[in-house]
C-alpha cells in the first residue's frame, strides 16, 4: 500500500527556544548506522547497532565538491567546522516513505534520480540511507541529509549570505543618518525558500507515480492533504515508534484511542455520504423520467407527490397477490398498509411531500454532517491537548528534583556525569517543559478548569455522535422508502384528467384504503362463520 509521508526538517547546532544541541555528524551516524567521530565536540557517535535495518547508503556530490567528501565523516565534520554561530543551521533532513510495490533496485534508482535532479544538480551534497526495519518490507523509507552551503569552483564552502548595498534611482548608494551606507543581506543560494518544500513534494510524487506506472502497479500517490484534495475526512494522528509498539502489544494509549474514534467517525460519515449520493442519484433519475412524462402528457408541470407513488406501489403489490388465497391476500395487504403508514408518518413529520422536498432534505443532511464533523474534530483535538497538559505537569513534578540538582552543579565534568546518569529524567523534564510552554504558557488553566473543560468537551462529542447516529437513522428510513417505490417510479404516468385536481393528504388516502381492507377482512370472516354454521354434524 502506498504512503504519502514526506517530512522536511532542519538540524541546528542549538535550538534557541529549547536549548537542545544538534549535530550533523550524529545525524549522519544515525541514518547510516555507523560509528563516526565528531571533531566539534570530540565525541564518537555510535549507531552501529542499527546496522541491520540500513539496506543502502551512498553520498552523492556536485561537480565542485572535493573528492574526499565522499567519506561521510569528512563531509559532515567539514560542514560543521565552517559554521561558527552557536545556533547555526547544520543540515537539512528529509524522511520519505518508499512504495512497497517497487522492488529494492527500483526504489534505489528512483531515490537517486530524485536526489540528482532536485538537490545535487543545484549544488548540494546529498547523503542517502534507505531503512527497512524488521519485519522486512512493512515500512521501507529513505533518509536524505543535505548540506546548507554552496561550494565554489575551488571546492571551498560559500557564505550563506552576502552584503549588498541598496541603490537609489540614480544607481548611487544611500547614506543613512548614522553615516553608514544602507545595505541588505542577500542569500547566496535559494535552498531555504519555503516554496522549495512544495516543489520537492511535487517532484517526489511524480517520481513515485512514474515508477509505479513503469512497474504496472495500479496504485498512485497524491502528496496533497485531504483538504487540498477535496476529501472530507478527519486525518489520524501520527503515533510514532513508541506508541505503535505499545499498540501492537495490545496496550491502549490516548493517541491510539483518538485514532480509533476518528476512524469510527470517518466510517460513519462515509456511510452517510454514500447514502446521500445514492439517494441523490436516484432522485435525479426520477426527476428526469418525470420530466419526460410531463412533457408528453401536459405542458404545465406539476409536482411528483411521494404519497401517489406509495399508493401506486400498494396497488401493484395487490395485483401481484391475485393468485393467492383470500386469507394470504388480506394478511399481505395489511402488512403493506402498515409499512406505508409508517413511511407516511415519517414523511409528514419531516414535511417531505414531494421528490423536490426529499432532495432538499438530503442536501441539508449533508451540510449538517460537515458541520458536525468539524466540531467533533476540534473538540477531540482539544481533549488530546488537555490530556497532554496533565501528563506534562505530572512528568514535570516527578523530574523537577533531578533537574534542580542538575542546575545546581557548577563543574562541567560532574554536570556531564550527572546528566549521563539521569538522561531519562532530564529528557522527560525538557519534553514536559516544552509542551507546557507551547500549550499552557504562564501556568495555563488549573486542574479544576481542565477537568470542567474536558467534561464539557466529552459531553459535546457524545451529543454530536448521537446526532450523527440520528441522521443515519433518517437516511436509513429514506433508503427504505426509496427501495419500496423505486421499481414502480418509471411506470407511473400523470393522469391528464386530474391535471387540475388539488392534492389530497397522504394520511387521508392511506386511512381510506385501510378501512376498505378492514371491511373486506370482516366480510371474509363472516363468510367463513356462515360456512361453519351450515356444516352438518357427523
Amino acid at each position: 500500500m502506498t504512503c504519502p509521508h514526506f517530512s522536511i526538517s532542519v538540524r541546528s547546532r542549538c535550538n534557541k527556544r529549547t536549548g537542545v544541541r544538534g549535530s550533523a555528524v550524529a545525524g549522519a551516524a544515525y541514518q547510516s548506522a555507523e560509528r563516526l567521530f565528531s571533531e566539534y565536540d570530540g565525541r564518537t557517535k555510535n549507531y552501529s547497532y542499527k546496522h541491520p535495518e540500513v539496506v543502502f547508503s551512498e553520498i552523492m556530490l556536485p561537480e565542485n565538491a572535493p573528492p574526499e567528501y565522499s567519506d561521510r565523516a569528512t563531509l559532515w565534520n567539514a560542514a560543521e567546522k565552517v559554521e561558527t554561530r552557536f545556533d547555526a543551521q547544520l543540515s537539512r533532513g528529509i524522511i520519505a516513505a518508499l512504495p512497497r510495490e517497487l522492488s529494492f533496485d527500483q526504489s534505489i534508482e528512483m531515490v537517486k534520480e530524485f536526489c540528482q535532479e532536485n538537490f545535487v544538480s543545484k549544488g548540494m551534497c546529498c547523503d542517502i540511507a534507505v531503512h527497512d526495519p524488521a519485519p522486512p518490507g512493512h515500512n521501507p523509507h529513505v533518509h536524505i541529509m543535505l548540506t546548507m552551503r554552496g561550494i565554489d569552483e575551488n571546492g571551498k564552502w560559500l557564505p550563506k549570505s552576502r552584503k549588498e548595498y541598496v541603490l537609489d534611482e540614480n544607481g548611487e548608494r544611500i547614506r543613512l543618518p548614522s553615516g553608514e551606507w544602507k545595505s541588505r543581506k542577500v542569500d547566496t543560494v535559494d535552498w531555504n525558500r519555503k516554496e522549495n518544500a512544495e516543489i520537492w513534494r511535487q517532484s517526489w510524487e511524480e517520481y513515485q507515480n512514474k515508477y509505479l506506472e513503469k512497474n504496472r502497479c495500479p496504485e498512485r500517490i497524491d502528496m496533497k492533504s485531504y483538504k487540498r484534495q477535496g476529501i472530507e475526512q478527519i486525518p489520524t494522528q501520527h503515533l510514532g515508534p513508541a506508541v505503535s509498539a505499545m499498540e501492537k502489544k495490545g496496550i491502549r494509549t490516548d493517541a491510539g484511542d483518538l485514532n480509533r474514534e476518528i476512524r469510527k467517525a470517518n466510517r460513519m460519515m462515509f456511510s452517510i455520504r454514500n447514502m446521500i449520493r445514492k439517494l441523490a442519484d436516484w432522485i435525479g433519475a426520477v426527476q428526469e423520467a418525470w420530466k419526460e412524462l410531463e412533457t408528453e402528457a401536459a405542458a404545465k408541470p406539476k409536482p411528483v407527490y411521494l404519497g401517489d407513488l406509495l399508493l401506486a406501489k400498494l396497488e401493484v403489490r395487490r395485483n401481484e397477490r391475485s393468485d393467492w388465497n383470500r386469507y394470504a391476500r388480506t394478511k399481505g395487504s395489511i402488512r403493506d398498509m402498515q409499512k406505508v403508514l409508517d413511511f407516511a408518518d415519517y414523511l409528514n413529520r419531516n414535511s417531505i411531500l414531494t421528490v423536490s422536498d426529499l432532495n432538499e432534505h438530503l442536501s441539508e443532511a449533508y451540510e449538517q454532517t460537515a458541520v458536525i464533523k468539524t466540531a467533533v474534530k476540534s473538540a477531540e483535538r482539544r481533549v488530546n491537548t488537555i490530556s497532554g497538559i496533565r501528563k506534562a505537569r505530572k512528568d514535570l513534578q516527578e523530574t523537577k528534583e533531578v533537574h534542580d540538582q542538575y542546575m545546581k552543579i557548577g563543574w562541567k565534568r560532574r554536570r556531564e556525569k550527572f546528566a549521563a546518569e539521569h538522561t531519562v529524567e532530564l529528557q522527560k523534564y525538557q519534553k514536559a517543559d516544552r509542551f507546557l510552554r507551547k500549550f499552557a504558557p504562564d501556568g495555563g488553566p488549573d486542574e479544576a478548569a481542565l477537568t470542567a473543560e474536558t467534561a464539557k468537551l466529552e459531553k459535546e462529542i457524545a451529543a454530536k455522535s448521537r446526532k450523527l447516529e440520528a441522521m443515519q437513522g433518517d437516511l436509513t428510513a429514506l433508503k427504505e422508502i426509496r427501495y419500496f417505490v423505486k421499481e414502480f417510479m418509471p411506470e407511473i404516468a400523470p393522469d391528464e384528467s386530474d391535471a387540475e385536481r388539488q392534492p389530497v393528504s397522504i394520511r387521508e388516502q392511506l386511512e381510506r384504503n385501510r378501512r376498505m381492507l378492514q371491511e373486506k377482512e370482516v366480510q371474509t370472516k363472516d363468510l367463513q362463520n356462515m360456512k361453519t354454521e351450515r356444516r352438518p354434524e357427523l
